[in-house]
């Protein structure tokens, strides 16, 4: 399916979309909350969550979680840098192919 049909089909029938993108939502939140997900070891304890829609109807997320037991950082403490990083690299990785 072209990049126009698609836009048409979100533009002629946005209930379906957004039901859609909320049936999406709901697990993706399951996957992050759960035991062995992506934060195994840091239980998701909040969310702020703000959706948007593009231009063409098509909605996405902005997220900021809150990671129970995550390392927080103290300009006072130079310590919480090496945790805080370590705690970055855990959790985020890159691929540069």
């Amino acid at each position: 399916m072209n990049y126009e049909k698609k836009c048409d089909m979100i533009r002629n029938d946005p209930v379906t979309c957004v039901r859609y993108f909320e049936h999406r939502l709901k697990c993706l939140w399951e996957i992050l909350s759960a035991p062995c997900g992506p934060f195994h070891g840091y239980e998701l304890e909040d969310k702020y969550v703000r959706v948007e829609f593009q231009v063409r109807g098509s909605p996405h997320i902005h997220a900021l979680l809150w990671l129970k037991n995550a390392p927080k950082y103290d300009k006072n403490n130079p310590e919480s840098i090496g945790k805080c990083i370590e705690f970055i690299d855990k959790l985020i990785s890159v691929n540069s192919k």
